[in-house]
C-alpha cells in the first residue's frame, strides 16, 4: 500500500503551450478522477485533504498496467495571464482506509 501517489507536471500552461501531467505509483488499472479547481480551498476527504476544491472539472481515467497515467495537453491561445489552477487525482485503491486515495496536488499559475 502506497500512501503517496505522485502527480507531476512538465511544460507550461501559457497561451498555446504544450505540456503533460503524469501520475505514478498508483495501483495498476485503477479508476482515477482528475480534479481541477480555480485556486484552492482544501477540504477533508476520505482521510486526506482534497486541495483541488471547489471542483471546476472532474474527468475519469484509468491507470495503465504499471499504475501510471500520462495526460498531455495543449493550452488554448486565449488562456488568461495569472490564472491559478490546482490539479489533483482521486484514485480507487482497495488498500486505502476508505477505498480512495489522493495524489499529491499541483498548483499551476499561467504566465
Amino acid at each position: 500500500m502506497n500512501f503517496e501517489f505522485k502527480l507531476t507536471g512538465v511544460g507550461l500552461l501559457g497561451s498555446g503551450a504544450f505540456g503533460a501531467v503524469n501520475l505514478t505509483s498508483a495501483p495498476a488499472n485503477a479508476l482515477t478522477l482528475l480534479c481541477m479547481s480555480l485556486g484552492s480551498s482544501p477540504v477533508p476527504f476520505k482521510g486526506g485533504v482534497l486541495k483541488a476544491y471547489p471542483l471546476l472539472l472532474g474527468m475519469p481515467f484509468l491507470t495503465d498496467g504499471t499504475g501510471s497515467l500520462l495526460l498531455s495537453y495543449f493550452a488554448p491561445i486565449d488562456v488568461p495571464a495569472h490564472l491559478e489552477l490546482v490539479v489533483q487525482m482521486l484514485i480507487k485503491d482497495p488498500g486505502a482506509v476508505h477505498g480512495v486515495a489522493l495524489s499529491t496536488a499541483l498548483k499551476v499559475v499561467t504566465p
